[in-house]
């Protein structure tokens, strides 16, 4: 059992590195380039650790109906679980974000997790009375 799996208090005998997407075809670069740049602006601005919200969504109800069912939460979480960039999608991103800081964690190919995205906290400046 993973420290991760031990703190978010998933059963022992959970195979947490087993649990992938269905398809070869998922990967990362599935996500929008708003939410990377948002994820950049977090660890830019010092604060990867504050809790952020994510939403799956659509525009209009399929079929001209007015409610849907959503069940694929089992294709997300495998999704988040296995997130992370094959070396040639990490140089991509640097030709298209050529600014961003090399240490920011999608820009360094290893899978991302809450335990591995920080950086260090900016000192707050001491008040003169």
């Amino acid at each position: 059992m993973s420290a991760d799996q031990k703190e978010e208090g998933l059963p022992k005998d959970f195979d947490l590195d087993s649990f992938v997407p269905h398809s070869s075809y998922v990967n990362s670069l599935l996500t929008d380039l708003y939410q990377l740049t948002m994820a950049y602006a977090y660890f830019i601005n010092g604060i990867p650790d504050q809790q952020a919200t994510f939403d799956l969504f659509f525009r209009k109800c399929p079929f001209n109906g007015e409610y849907t069912i959503f069940a694929g939460l089992d294709d997300v979480l495998r999704f988040l679980n296995t997130f992370s960039f094959t070396e040639q999608q990490i140089k991509d991103l640097k030709l298209k974000f050529p600014h961003w800081d090399t240490k920011f964690p999608f820009l360094i190919n290893k899978k991302i997790t809450y335990t591995n995205f920080k950086k260090k906290k900016k000192k707050k400046k001491k008040k003169i009375k």
